[in-house]
């Protein structure tokens, strides 16, 4: 897996040929990307869920590979957690105050991997109130359920950049616990004997300001093709290591 990393989404059916991100974000909630790194090819399914109901389907379509291996060696899942700018900074109206993935910031977003194949990108609705730290004021009807019963199962190794990092955050702001959290950088050196990151090419610009309160499809491409990179460096170090995983 050598080379530089690109990500296109492909049309789909149901989309139409509009370049609003918002008619994209609530009418096509699933996408398929295809990932280029060096000459390899992969096919990802990508969830772009809006609340609670709309993770449901997802999960209910990787349980069979979940359950099929509780028993078995440990499931790997790729994981990337985007900040952004605090809850009463997100009005679509005005720019936001400082930079959105400033160190300070919540995150506003996570996207998690499983088998190469399966996607999930999900930023959960908040209330736009007065946020000093904590935990987010989600909406009622976004309990984070099915989100959370995966992290919390210690048959699931979720590898990640600022595996630690990202696992205190997503309890304190987020409520989700993260049961198994496996740094990626310690698993790399585990396995090559030294530390090294993914060559990607950066088609995509961390913008300076957060200018609305919702994921744009540059962000969707984002979290997808590191949540995928997590997920494939993983399991090639787990196996180099001589660990079996579930996947």
């Amino acid at each position: 897996m050598k080379g530089p990393v690109e990500v296109t989404f492909l049309k789909t059916s149901d989309a139409d040929d509009s370049d609003d991100d918002w008619c994209h974000w609530h009418w096509c909630p699933r996408r398929e990307a295809v990932l280029c790194i060096g000459g390899d090819l992969a096919l990802v399914d990508v969830t772009i869920p809006g609340d609670d109901l709309d993770t449901k389907p997802w999960f209910r379509q990787i349980a069979p590979l979940y359950r099929s291996h509780r028993l078995r060696a440990p499931l790997v899942v790729g994981l990337v957690a985007l900040r952004g700018s605090a809850p009463h900074d997100w009005n679509m109206w005005r720019r936001a105050r400082g930079l959105p993935r400033r160190r300070g910031n919540p995150i506003r977003c996570v996207a998690i991997c499983i088998g190469g194949t399966h996607a999930l990108v999900y930023q959960p609705e908040f209330y736009q109130s007065k946020y000093t730290g904590g935990a987010l004021p989600f909406w009622k009807d976004n309990k984070l359920s099915p989100l959370r019963a995966f992290l919390a199962n210690r048959r699931v190794t979720v590898a990640c950049v600022g595996a630690r990092e990202a696992a205190e955050k997503l309890a304190v702001e987020w409520g989700v616990d993260v049961a198994r959290p496996a740094e990626l950088t310690d698993l790399f050196a585990r396995a090559f004997g030294k530390e090294a990151g993914v060559d990607a090419a950066k088609p995509l610009e961390e913008p300076e300001r957060d200018r609305r309160p919702y994921l744009e499809k540059s962000d969707w491409k984002y979290a997808a093709r590191d949540a995928y990179l997590c997920f494939e460096i993983a399991a090639r170090c787990f196996q180099k290591l001589g660990v079996p995983v579930g996947n």
